[in-house]
């Protein structure tokens, strides 16, 4: 049995939360754990599940400043295209 990373870690809770549709929480849940690791390199990954729980919560403004936030901070072209994805997804949510 692996153990789960950072972000794994961040994305189970925050997951598990905007499941239940506690979007608030997950996005204060997020917020706390970008400012407690503020140097992560997974912090690109953190902002793309903010972006994710603000579409869910149909705040397209916030969703797109958050997703800028991840893409700027994405490293390669795979990292970037998973932010592209919750971008896509947005886009299909919000139509």
């Amino acid at each position: 049995m692996t153990m789960a990373n950072e972000a794994e870690t961040a994305g189970i809770t925050a997951g598990g939360l905007m499941g239940e549709k506690k979007f608030d929480e997950a996005l204060k849940y997020l917020s706390d754990y970008l400012a407690g690791h503020p140097n992560s390199q997974n912090a690109w990954r953190i902002w793309t599940m903010i972006g994710d729980a603000y579409a869910a919560k149909g705040d397209a403004a916030k969703a797109r400043e958050s997703f800028d936030k991840a893409m700027a901070g994405a490293h390669d072209a795979a990292e970037r295209e998973e932010v592209q994805d919750s971008i896509n997804a947005m886009g299909a949510e919000m139509k």
